[in-house]
């Protein structure tokens, strides 16, 4: 019944995020992102929709970012103010879906490291400025995956990352220069 409640809740929430959206002009964007520019495209042919978040370092603190909805079957472009020599990490997350032989599940990717992340992931956009340290009441820490150590620009010009959730829930990074 736990399960059934927090589901009906997450849909509540996520439909009045949904108004929400055209309120607040700092989410996560869907648009693409500038060849060259810091950032992750993120693609997904996991069958279901999938929720993104990054932490990065940003100077002295790490922050963290999210939740970028990526659909099955769709990339979207995440914007991140990611700067030579940053590491960053990712976590995504499923809301819970009935599989094939009737079992309720949710996925979640993420083993790492710990990072704040807010309360619900069908909130359409969080920030955490000292992401490693403080979540305050908003959020808790969880892991992250490791996407790259330290990634160095040559010159000007960032190359394009691609981060893909396969059918099978295995993820693959790709760098194009």
């Amino acid at each position: 019944m736990e399960t059934k409640v927090r589901w009906m809740w997450r849909c509540l929430r996520s439909a009045i995020f949904s108004v929400s959206l055209c309120l607040v002009p700092v989410l996560p964007t869907e648009a693409a992102r500038p060849s060259g520019q810091p950032g992750v495209n993120v693609c997904s042919e996991f069958p279901q929709t999938i929720f993104v978040a990054f932490a990065y370092q940003l100077g002295a603190h790490w922050v963290s970012v999210g939740w970028y909805r990526v659909e099955s079957h769709g990339c979207v472009d995440a914007e991140l103010h990611l700067t030579n020599g940053t590491a960053v990490y990712y976590r995504a997350e499923t809301n819970w879906y009935m599989t094939a032989d009737g079992q309720h599940v949710w996925a979640a990717w993420g083993h790492d490291r710990q990072f704040c992340e807010n309360n619900e992931n069908s909130n359409p956009y969080f920030y955490f400025p000292d992401a490693s340290a403080f979540c305050g009441p908003d959020g808790h820490f969880a892991p992250f995956n490791k996407l790259f150590d330290k990634i160095e620009l040559t010159g000007d010009y960032w190359p394009d990352l691609t981060l893909r959730f396969t059918p099978s829930g295995t993820t693959e990074m790709s760098l194009r220069p």
